[in-house]
């Protein structure tokens, strides 16, 4: 019985931490991603 209350009461506590490394390692893949773009582009141009 404790064994099931417990790790609720610790997921909750701890989600919101999860959520926002979630959050913020998205924010970092859609730059990442940009900027991948972006040099991408330039190795074209610079290959044309």
């Amino acid at each position: 019985m404790t064994m099931s209350i417990l790790p609720s009461r610790r997921s909750r506590r701890i989600r919101p931490y999860i959520t926002a490394l979630e959050h913020r390692r998205a924010i970092e893949a859609r730059r990442f991603r940009q900027f991948a773009g972006l040099v991408a582009l330039k190795a074209m141009e610079v290959a044309r």
